[in-house]
C-alpha cells in the first residue's frame, strides 16, 4: 500500500500527468490547500478516505457523541476524539454546528468542496480530482486514514439504528481499496469496530462484500478481546447464512456456542440465543434432527425460566413449527402453529406483528396441506391487517401480498397471482432497487405466473434475467438461486426443451446436495424434478435409480409412513412395472 502511494505521489509531482493542464489544476489545489487553516486541512484530508459525495455533518456529530466502552478504550480513540473536540461547545461538550459550518465554509470559499442543501440534511461533495489529490498527497497518510477508520466506526452506533442511504458508501469506500478497473480488495487498518462494520453490510444486504470483508478480517479478529471476537464470529456467521453458505456459518456458530456455554452456562440467555441461531443453520443444512433437538432444548430451558405464557416464548415455538414444516411434517406444524396463533391473539392482540406472522406461517402450512381455502382466507385477512397497520408499501405488507400470490398460483388462479406479484415487484423496484434479493425473488415468482398463463417466452426471458442477477449478487449456490434454477428448468420442460431442462435440473440437484444436504426439502424437490424429466425422456433405468434415491431420502428424513414417502414408493413401483412392461414388449 505504501509503495503504491509513493508511486501516485511521484506521478502527481514529477511527470507530465497526461497534460500540462492537469499539472496546473493540481498546482491550484495545492495553493488553495496551503492557505487553509489546519482544521480545514485535516477535515479535507480525512474526507479523502471516504466517498467523495454525500458527506454529511451527521457523520462527525454522531462520532463526537460516541461513548467509549470497554472496547475500544478511550485512549485508543485519542486522535479522532481530539479532532472532534474542536466542534464541541466549550461549556458543555455538546455538538456545536456553528463551529462545523465555520470549517466547511472555508473549504467552500476555496472551491475545494461543494455544498448541497437537502430537505433534511446538508451534504458536501468533493470533486473527484480534489479527492484523489488529497488522498495521495496527504502527509502522515496512514495516520490520517487510521483516524478516519476510527471516526467512521464511532458513528456506526447511530447509523445502524437509523440507516441513511448516504452513510454506507463512505464505509464501503473506506474498507475496500480500488485496484485496476472495477476490481477491489479489502483494506482495513483498524479492527476496533470490525463487528459493527459487518452488521452494517448485513443490514444493507451487501452479503457478498460482507463475507469477503469478514473473511479477510477473521485472522486478525482472533486477537481481539474474546467477547468481541465471539461477537465478530456471530456477525460473520449471519452474513454466511444470508449469503447462502450455512456450512460456513455452522463452523463459526458452533465455536461461539462452545465458548459461551463454557463461560455463561447452558441456561444463560446469550447461550440460548446462539443455540437458537445454530438450530436455524442446522435446518438450512437439512440437518433437521439436530435442529429439532436444539430447539426443544431451548424451549424446555426457556419454559422453566419465563413460562410458556410469556410473549417471548412464542417465536421459539414458531421456529420449531417451521422445522416440522420443512420436513414435511405438516400436521405437527399445523397443530403447533394453530396453538401459537391462538396464544398470540390472547397475549398480544389481533394486530401485533407476532400475531400477524403466526397467521402467515399457519396459512403457509395450510397451503402445503392443500387446504387452499383456509390458506387463502387467512392470508387475505392478514394482508388486510398489514395494509391497515403497516401501510401498503411496508416490507411486511409486500411479503404478505407475495405469500397470497403464491397461494393463488397453487390454485391456478394465474391472473390473480400475476396481479399481486406485479404490484409487489413494482413496489420493491421502487423501494429496494432492482438488485435487492427480495426484488429478484419476486421477479422469479412473477416468471412462474407467466408459466402458469402459458406465456412461455416471457416466462423464460424474465426467469433467465432473475437467475443471472441472483447468481451475480448472491452466488450460484444460494437457496434463492437454486429456487430460480428449478423454475427455469420447469419452463424449459414446458417449452419442450428437454435437454436444457435435464442439464439444468442435474446441476440443480448437484448444487442442492452440496449446499443444503441430501435431506433438505429443496434437494428432494430437485430430485423429483429430475425424475419427471427422465421419465418423460423414457430413461426408465435412470428414473428407477433416481426414484430409489428419493425414496431413501424421504424414508430417512420423513419416516416410512409419511405420505410423501409412500408417494415415492408408489412412483418407484410404477417405474419398475413400466420397465418390466417394456422388456416384455421387446
Amino acid at each position: 500500500m505504501h509503495k503504491k502511494k509513493l508511486q501516485k505521489i511521484a506521478l502527481l509531482d514529477a511527470t507530465p500527468l497526461q497534460s500540462d493542464y492537469l499539472l496546473s489544476v493540481y498546482g491550484t489545489f495545492k495553493l488553495s490547500f496551503d492557505k487553509l487553516p489546519l482544521p480545514a486541512q485535516t477535515f479535507l484530508q480525512l474526507c479523502s478516505f471516504i466517498h467523495h459525495d454525500g458527506i454529511s455533518e451527521d457523520i462527525f456529530q454522531q462520532a463526537a457523541e460516541y461513548e467509549p466502552k470497554d472496547f475500544p478504550k478511550q485512549e485508543d480513540l485519542a486522535e479522532p476524539l481530539e479532532f472532534l473536540k474542536q466542534f464541541l461547545h466549550s461549556t458543555n461538550s455538546e455538538w456545536n454546528p456553528i463551529k462545523f459550518i465555520g470549517v466547511t465554509n472555508v473549504l467552500v470559499q476555496y472551491s475545494l468542496i461543494d455544498c448541497q442543501p437537502g430537505a433534511q440534511v446538508i451534504t458536501f461533495s468533493i470533486h473527484p480530482l480534489v479527492h484523489e489529490w488529497c488522498r495521495t498527497t496527504v502527509q502522515a497518510g496512514a495516520s490520517t486514514e487510521l483516524c478516519m477508520h476510527k471516526l467512521i466506526g464511532m458513528s456506526l452506533h447511530y447509523f445502524t439504528s437509523f440507516p441513511s442511504p448516504q452513510f454506507f458508501p463512505h464505509v464501503d469506500a473506506l474498507l475496500f481499496e480500488r485496484l485496476d478497473g472495477s476490481k477491489r480488495q479489502p483494506h482495513v487498518l483498524d479492527m476496533s469496530f470490525a463487528s459493527g462494520f459487518l452488521e452494517l453490510y448485513d443490514q444493507e444486504t451487501k452479503w457478498i462484500e460482507g463475507v469477503e470483508l469478514g473473511t479477510f478480517m477473521l485472522p486478525r479478529a482472533s486477537f481481539l478481546p474474546q467477547s468481541e471476537y465471539r461477537r465478530f464470529q456471530k456477525c460473520l456467521a449471519r452474513l454466511h447464512n444470508d449469503r447462502g453458505q450455512p456450512e460456513k456459518a455452522r463452523e463459526l456458530q458452533e465455536s461461539v456456542l462452545s465458548w459461551t456455554m463454557g463461560l455463561r452456562g447452558v441456561n444463560h440467555s446469550e447461550t440460548l440465543s446462539i443455540m437458537s441461531a445454530l438450530a436455524l443453520t442446522y435446518r438450512d443444512l437439512g440437518r433437521f434432527k439436530e435442529a429439532e433437538e436444539l430447539q426443544l432444548k431451548v424451549i424446555e430451558i426457556t419454559q422453566k425460566s419465563i413460562g410458556d405464557t410469556h410473549a417471548d416464548f412464542l417465536p421459539m415455538l414458531a421456529n420449531l413449527a417451521i422445522t416440522y414444516h420443512e420436513q414435511g411434517r405438516y400436521k405437527e406444524a399445523e397443530r403447533l402453529q394453530s396453538g401459537i396463533l391462538n396464544r398470540a391473539q390472547e397475549l398480544l392482540g389481533e394486530d401485533h406483528p407476532n400475531t400477524l406472522r403466526a397467521m402467515t406461517t399457519l396459512a403457509w402450512t395450510y397451503r402445503d396441506l392443500r387446504k387452499f381455502k383456509e390458506a387463502e382466507s387467512l392470508q387475505i385477512r392478514s394482508l388486510e391487517k398489514y395494509k391497515r397497520i403497516m401501510g401498503p408499501d411496508h416490507p411486511a405488507t409486500l411479503k404478505s401480498m407475495a405469500t397470497l400470490a403464491g397461494t393463488y398460483l397453487e390454485l391456478r388462479k394465474c391472473d390473480e397471482a400475476e396481479e399481486l406479484y406485479s404490484t409487489v415487484l413494482e413496489k420493491r423496484l421502487e423501494i429496494l432497487g432492482e438488485d435487492h434479493p427480495d426484488t429478484l425473488t419476486t421477479m422469479s415468482n412473477l416468471s412462474a405466473t407467466y408459466l402458469c398463463q402459458k406465456r412461455l417466452t416471457e416466462a423464460e426471458e424474465l426467469q433467465v434475467k432473475a437467475l443471472a442477477k441472483i447468481q451475480s449478487s448472491l452466488g450460484k449456490e444460494h437457496p434463492h438461486a437454486l429456487n430460480a434454477m428449478g423454475k427455469l428448468a420447469h419452463i424449459y420442460r414446458d417449452q419442450g426443451k428437454m435437454r436444457e431442462a435435464e442439464i439444468l435440473a442435474t446441476d440443480l440437484l448437484s448444487k442442492s446436495q452440496k449446499t443444503l444436504g441430501p435431506d433438505h426439502v429443496h434437494t428432494r424437490a430437485a430430485t423429483e424434478l429430475l425424475h419427471q424429466l427422465l421419465i418423460a425422456k423414457g430413461s426408465l433405468y435412470l428414473a428407477r435409480g433416481w426414484h430409489e434415491q428419493l425414496l431413501s431420502l424421504r424414508t430417512r428424513a420423513l419416516g416410512a409412513e409419511h405420505h410423501l414417502t409412500k408417494e415415492s414408493a408408489g412412483d418407484l413401483a410404477k417405474t419398475i412395472w413400466e420397465m418390466e412392461g417394456s422388456q416384455l414388449s421387446s
